[in-house]
């Protein structure tokens, strides 16, 4: 993904999902603030979220499942209090996943070696 993209803040949606894109996440995501969703799942992203994805107060689903994405999920993101959707399964993530996100529920049968996903249908 290039850094040029935290150039484009007036963006909404972002769909990059299934698109075989490798390497790391790109903290200029952070300064993406109008997005409401962001899709990056299925792709091969690798090392850590940048807590700049914490910045995307604005955001309503955020989907970083099934990378390759690893360490501690940022404080930050569970700080999200317009997220409905949040996805981070299929990764090598580290806890703690709280239970509750804001108006979120964890996924029943979460396994915490992957990551978990959370939505507010699950409540």
């Amino acid at each position: 993904v290039p850094v040029e993209i935290g150039g484009m803040t007036n963006l909404r949606t972002l769909y990059l999902s299934r698109n075989q894109l490798s390497g790391p996440v790109p903290v200029e995501i952070g300064g993406m603030t109008n997005l409401t969703k962001l899709h990056l799942g299925s792709n091969q992203l690798s090392g850590p979220v940048p807590a700049e994805i914490g910045r995307l107060t604005n955001l309503r689903t955020l989907d970083l499942n099934h990378n390759q994405l690893s360490g501690p999920v940022p404080r930050g993101i569970f700080n999200l209090t317009q997220l409905e959707k949040l996805f981070l399964s299929g990764n090598d993530l580290t806890g703690p996943f709280p239970a509750r996100v804001g108006d979120l529920c964890i996924q029943e049968g979460c396994n915490f070696n992957e990551g978990c996903n959370y939505d507010s249908d699950w409540c």
